[in-house]
């Protein structure tokens, strides 16, 4: 079973910051292959003739050369699932994104040492002694300029009965967040919309780092809310199904706060 385990890094910003950049040139350069290759009729540059391009650019940029393998292989991965001729470059306004593979990073403690330097973590959630970092992990970073470590591990399975055996059916809404095939109904909190008045006034008065907090609040409150109504169903139902609907199509529609929400 794989699983990930997020952390918040409390050290190093500027350094992070400082490679992000160099990710985003590196995430740059292999869009300019990409439009070359259009422009000049030729066939698209895999993962693999993106890595033998980008060779050797690791010392020139601060970079772990895994690291810049990683970032052209998800890129042309990501274009491969976006099925688009090209992607977006990466600038100054894109959150602050590192990946690396398994080997470039290793536990020290309750730390996480990378490119020669460790980095301290609020440490909530213990890795297990036996489980295998694996590839695909990254730094992330939030919009309130906050950085977070994603370890991709791999645990051993194990066999566990289900309390119940009852199924049920979850329909998403938008006035209900849910509606059980049982009938009963999950209500919607509305988050975004009991903060818009204050966000209102942030906006007005152009106050960025207040517009910032009040969207990581919302943000935030989505999460813990849909984490702990996901875990009292689970908890209560052995199978469930939940039927699907295209939220990223609603999200481009004038319902789109409310599909947020």
């Amino acid at each position: 079973m794989i699983l990930t385990y997020r952390y918040r890094v409390k050290n190093r910003s500027g350094e992070l910051n400082r490679m992000a950049k160099s990710v985003n040139a590196v995430w740059n350069y292999a869009c300019n292959a990409q439009r070359h290759a259009i422009m000049w009729g030729r066939r698209w540059p895999t993962a693999y003739d993106l890595h033998k391009l980008t060779s050797g650019a690791g010392s020139d940029l601060g970079l772990l050369a895994t690291t810049v393998q990683a970032t052209c292989t998800k890129f042309e991965r990501s274009r491969r699932a976006s099925k688009a001729r090209t992607l977006r470059y990466r600038g100054q306004r894109s959150l602050g994104w590192i990946p690396f593979r398994a080997v470039g990073i290793f536990r020290s403690g309750e730390a996480f040492v990378f490119n020669k330097t460790t980095y301290r973590v609020a440490y909530s959630r213990p890795i297990p002694p036996a489980a295998k970092i694996l590839d695909g992990g990254s730094f992330s970073q939030d919009a309130g300029g906050r950085w977070y470590i994603n370890i991709c591990v791999e645990v051993i399975e194990f066999e566990r009965s289900l309390a119940t055996t009852e199924r049920v059916g979850i329909d998403l809404g938008l006035r209900e967040l849910a509606t059980l095939s049982d009938g009963r109904k999950i209500e919607n909190p509305r988050l975004a919309a009991k903060q818009e008045a204050r966000l209102a006034v942030a906006q007005r008065a152009r106050k960025r780092r207040r517009i910032v907090a009040i969207n990581a609040k919302v943000s935030n409150q989505r999460r813990d809310y849909l984490h702990k109504t996901s875990y009292r169903l689970v908890g209560e139902f052995g199978h469930i199904v939940v039927g699907n609907i295209n939220a990223a199509g609603l999200k481009k529609t004038r319902l789109a706060k409310s599909v947020g929400d």
